[in-house]
């Protein structure tokens, strides 16, 4: 339901009536509290399982198991800062190294990276135009001017699937018109003369 919703999204700067408004809303809502927030809790545990692992005594991955929905609870409220696994790892009270840093920031480069990047393209605004050297003759942009599809996406349309953008054009080959015309009259000419 919530891909045909987002299908159905017009170009950004379209008007969208106040029912649809309110759904992308509460769409936008879904995929920060639900999906967002759950993959960086996963990500952020591994990251300290992995670390915890290779600094620190076994039975504190299973301290890690027993309090998973308090660090839900704790990763949630403090997303978005790079030394979350670290700091999840001193709430619980687990002893690690000094070395253990290094490790957390190693293992963290990949998620900061794409939170950083994810939070910069959640509020951009895109524009994709491609002009095609003959007629268009099919295309899923939201404006054609010529030869000039234009596409303008709403955020939602590509962030968490894929969105293909397409157009197809067509140019009159005059040799096969000519061919085609030289058969026709030929085929009219043995069709109506007159046998000897």
């Amino acid at each position: 339901e919530d891909s045909l919703f987002v299908e159905r999204l017009p170009a950004e700067g379209k008007r969208i009536t106040r029912a649809d408004r309110l759904q992308l809303d509460m769409l936008n809502e879904k995929i920060s509290e639900r999906f967002v927030n759950r993959a960086l809790f996963q990500e952020s545990y591994d990251i300290l399982a992995a670390v915890v692992k290779r600094h620190a005594e076994p039975r504190w991955l299973d301290t890690l198991a027993k309090y998973k929905s308090e660090l839900y609870q704790y990763i949630e409220k403090k997303k978005g800062e790079p030394t979350l696994a670290r700091d999840a790892a001193d709430t619980l009270g687990i002893p690690l190294p000094a070395a253990a840093d290094k490790d957390f920031e190693e293992f963290s480069k990949d998620l900061n990276s794409r939170v950083s990047f994810m939070s910069f393209a959640q509020d951009g605004k895109y524009e994709n135009a491609i002009e095609v050297p003959w007629s268009i003759t099919y295309t899923n942009a939201d404006s054609v001017a010529g030869s000039l599809a234009i596409w303008k996406p709403l955020v939602n349309k590509f962030v968490f699937r894929d969105y293909i953008m397409t157009v197809e054009c067509r140019k009159l080959n005059w040799w096969a018109v000519v061919a085609t015309l030289f058969l026709l009259a030929a085929s009219g000419w043995l069709w109506f003369r007159k046998p000897e």
